[in-house]
């Protein structure tokens, strides 16, 4: 599984401390996803779980609560085919 991380409203980036350091280059994040099924478009995703990613990276107390799945596309890395959501916290 692979997570792309981004902010629907980039002009209050500036409110999170470290948030143009690290997403300049590094909002992505292979993980393994240890749910039985899933997620599609619309869909919502735990906002402990994107924290846990950006722990220790940006001050999470600033980040949004909600993080919405808005794409998901299916990519070839090292022989296996893994995919890809696109996520937005709003």
């Amino acid at each position: 599984m692979i997570l792309e991380l981004s902010l629907s409203a980039p002009e209050h980036a500036h409110l999170i401390e470290g948030y143009h350091d690290f997403f300049q280059d590094n909002h992505i994040f292979s993980t393994e996803w240890p749910y039985p099924a899933l997620p599609g478009i619309g869909h919502s995703i735990d906002e402990a779980y994107i924290v846990a990613f950006l722990a220790g990276k940006v001050n999470t107390d600033m980040l949004p609560h909600t993080w919405t799945i808005v794409d998901l596309k299916w990519h070839v890395v090292s022989g296996s085919v893994l995919p890809r959501l696109y996520i937005v916290g709003k």
